[in-house]
């Protein structure tokens, strides 16, 4: 998804067969020292709120500060999306600090094509999002980018189950 919006702050990933099954090995990306969401967030660094975004419209259910960090590359990462797409509402994240915020008006159109793309029948978003989630798991991810299109701004906690713990 992150690709697909042109956002590209998730490592390349892959499915891969295991030594306990079929899973998914994410690209490593060394970080730049001890950078984490909470020092990205004292930089006032962009990027978060995309994060934030993509996290309630994936349903990532374990965002800790860990997970968003600047690579060597001076690039900003964010990690580890094993709990993500379930069809329940399970957000717990701790990229609160955007809560009521709309999303920047660019950035909505971005998330208009994604939309469009996961609607047309035959496009290759949709292909490979047919191939990854079960039905019931595409259907409700639509409806989520539909409805954070309606009104394209951030949740409060209250809204959902919201801190992950340990939260770094």
């Amino acid at each position: 998804m992150s690709r697909a919006l042109g956002w590209s702050f998730i490592p390349p990933t892959v499915i891969r067969d295991g030594p306990h099954g079929e899973g998914s090995v994410q690209l490593y990306v060394p970080p730049d020292g001890n950078s984490n969401y909470f020092s990205l967030r004292e930089e006032g660094r962009p990027e978060l709120i995309l994060i934030a975004a993509f996290d309630l419209m994936v349903n990532n259910t374990d965002r800790k500060g860990g997970h968003c960090f600047r690579g060597e590359d001076g690039r900003i990462w964010a990690i580890d999306h094993g709990l993500t797409f379930h069809p329940q509402p399970k957000l717990r994240t701790v990229i609160w600090d955007f809560s009521g915020q709309r999303l920047p008006e660019e950035r909505v159109g971005e998330v208009e094509r994604l939309g469009r793309a996961l609607e047309e029948g035959g496009s290759p978003l949709r292909r490979e999002m047919e191939n990854l989630l079960d039905p019931e798991e595409l259907e409700v991810f639509q409806r989520r980018v539909r409805a954070f299109l309606e009104e394209p701004r951030l949740p409060n906690p209250e809204e959902y189950r919201s801190y992950p713990w340990p939260r770094v």
